[in-house]
C-alpha cells in the first residue's frame, strides 16, 4: 500500500481490508498493536473515502467500510471497556445498516453485529432497553436470512440467548417460550453431527428446566433429560479433536440436575441413582482438571448420597456423603471474601449434621466431636463478617441452633456442663431471633 499514491482510487478499500485483517490476527494474538493498528487503518480508509472520493462512492458502498470500523472499535471496547469505543461503535453500524435496502446481503450480518453492541451495552449498563433492542435487532437478522442459510441457525441461536438474559430479568413465560422455540429451530436446524450440536443440546436442556422451575411441567424435564444424554454422546463423539478432549464437566452437571429435578417430582430412586453416577463422573473430572467447581461438584455428589441414604438407611452412603463433604470443604476458598465465608460456613454446618445423623447410627464419640467442632467453625465463619456490632444485631439464629444441638448432644453423653452450659447460651441467642419482631409487624 506504501506505493499508491495518498490519491488513488484502490487506496481507501486496501486500507480497510488491511484493518480488517489486522482485526482478525488481534482475535488470535490479543495483540494490543494489532488492535490499534486496525482501528487506524478502518478510520483512516473511511475518512480518505469520505473527504476525497465522497461522490465517487454510494451510501451502500461506504458500509462496508463502517462496518470494518465499527468492528475494530467494539474488539477495542471488549479489550478496554472505554464506554465511547461502544458508542461510536454502535453509531456506525446504525448508520451503515440505514444504508442498506431491504435484502442486502449484508443487511442481516450488520443487523446481528448491532444486537451484539446493544448486549455489550445492556452487560455494562444494565438498561433493559438496550436488552429490547438487542433482541429486535437480532429478530430482524433472522428475518432477513434464509432458513438454508447457516448464519440462521446462528441468529436463532443468539435469539434464544437473548430471551432467556431477558426472562432472568422479567421471568415472563412468553420469554422462556419463546428462548426454548428459537432454541429448538436452531438445533433442529443444525448439520448431521455439526460441531456445535452438543452446546446447543445442553444449554436447551438447561432453558427447559428453567421452565420447568417456573411451570412444574413434568414434560420440560423428561426432554431436559433426554437432550443431556445425546449432549454427552454427542460430545463423546465430537468429529473435532478439540472437542472431544475438552472438559465435559457442565455437560454431566446438567444431567445430573435434571435427573434430580424429575426424581423430586416423581419420587423415583433410579432417577436419583443415576444423577448419583453423573455428578461422582463430574466430581472425578473436576478432580483430574483441578476445577475452581471442585467444592461445589463434591457438595452436589454428597447431597444426593445424603437424600439416597435419608430414603434407603443404607450406612455407606452415609459414611460416602460424609467423605464427599470433606473434599467439598477442603476444596472451598478459605476466608477471602464474606461469600467465601458463607460458602464454606454452609457446607461446615451440612457436615455437622450429617455427623450427628452418624452418632445415632454408630454412637462414636468422633462423631459428635467433629459435629460440635464443624458446627463451631461455621458459627466463627459466620461471625467473622459481622464486624465489631452487638452481638444481637448478627444473631445466626440456624448456624446457632446447630451448634447448640451439637453440644447437648455431646452433652448427654459425657455430662460436660461446659456443653450444657454452650448449648443453653446458643439455643436462647438462636431462639430470641426468631422470637423478635419483625421490622414490618
Amino acid at each position: 500500500m506504501a506505493i499508491l499514491p495518498p490519491r488513488h482510487k484502490h487506496r481507501p478499500m486496501y486500507e480497510s481490508n488491511v484493518g480488517l485483517m489486522l482485526c482478525v490476527r488481534y482475535e488470535h494474538t490479543h495483540a494490543d498493536k494489532d488492535l490499534e493498528r486496525a482501528v487506524t487503518y478502518c478510520r483512516n480508509s473511511l475518512n480518505t473515502l469520505e473527504s476525497q472520493f465522497g461522490d465517487s462512492y454510494s451510501a451502500i458502498d461506504k458500509a462496508w467500510y463502517r462496518a470494518n470500523l465499527a468492528t475494530a472499535l467494539l474488539h477495542r471496547y471488549e479489550r478496554h471497556k472505554q464506554l465511547q469505543n461502544l458508542e461510536e461503535s454502535l453509531t456506525i453500524w446504525k448508520t451503515a445498516i440505514s444504508s442498506l435496502p431491504d435484502g442486502h446481503p449484508d443487511k442481516a450480518s450488520y443487523q446481528s453485529n448491532l444486537s451484539a453492541v446493544y448486549l455489550a451495552r445492556y452487560q455494562n449498563t444494565n438498561s433493559i432497553e438496550d436488552l429490547d433492542r438487542s433482541i429486535t435487532a437480532i429478530r430482524a437478522a433472522i428475518r432477513g436470512t434464509p432458513t438454508d442459510d447457516i448464519h440462521w441457525v446462528v441468529y436463532k441461536y443468539m435469539a434464544s440467548s437473548l430471551f432467556f438474559k431477558r426472562w432472568t430479568r422479567s421471568h415472563r413465560e412468553d420469554d422462556i417460550d419463546r428462548s426454548i422455540e428459537a432454541g429448538k429451530a436452531a438445533l433442529a436446524a443444525l448439520p448431521n453431527k455439526h460441531r456445535y450440536s452438543s452446546k446447543y443440546q445442553s444449554e436447551l436442556a438447561t432453558k427447559l428446566l428453567s421452565r420447568y422451575d417456573q411451570t412444574g411441567r413434568l414434560e420440560d424435564v423428561n426432554e431436559a433429560i433426554d437432550l443431556s444424554k445425546d449432549a454427552a454422546v454427542t460430545f463423546a463423539h465430537a468429529s473435532y479433536p478439540a472437542e472431544r478432549n475438552s472438559t465435559p464437566f457442565s455437560r454431566l452437571t446438567a444431567l445430573s440436575q435434571a435427573l434430580t429435578k424429575r426424581f423430586e417430582k416423581t419420587d423415583e430412586i433410579s432417577d436419583l441413582d443415576e444423577a448419583i453416577k453423573h455428578a461422582k463422573q463430574a466430581a472425578a473430572i473436576a478432580d483430574k482438571s483441578r476445577s475452581p467447581e471442585r467444592h461445589t461438584s463434591h457438595f452436589t455428589v454428597a447431597n444426593l448420597i445424603y437424600t439416597r441414604f435419608e430414603r434407603l438407611g443404607q450406612a455407606a452412603d452415609l459414611d460416602e456423603s460424609i467423605s464427599h463433604s470433606n473434599i467439598a470443604v477442603d476444596a472451598t476458598p478459605g476466608s477471602k471474601s464474606q461469600k467465601d465465608r458463607e460458602d464454606l460456613s454452609e457446607k461446615l454446618s451440612v457436615l455437622s449434621s450429617h455427623h450427628l445423623t452418624r452418632f445415632e447410627f454408630q454412637r462414636e464419640p468422633a462423631d459428635l466431636d467433629a459435629a460440635v467442632n464443624f458446627a463451631r467453625t461455621a458459627l466463627e465463619l459466620k461471625k467473622a463478617g459481622d464486624g465489631d456490632g452487638p452481638l444481637n444485631l448478627h444473631p445466626h439464629p440456624a448456624t446457632r441452633y446447630a451448634l447448640a444441638l451439637a453440644l447437648f448432644r455431646r452433652f448427654e453423653q459425657t455430662g460436660d456442663l461446659n456443653d450444657l452450659e454452650g448449648a443453653l447460651k446458643n439455643a436462647q441467642l438462636a431462639y430470641d431471633a426468631v422470637s423478635r419482631p419483625s421490622p414490618a409487624s
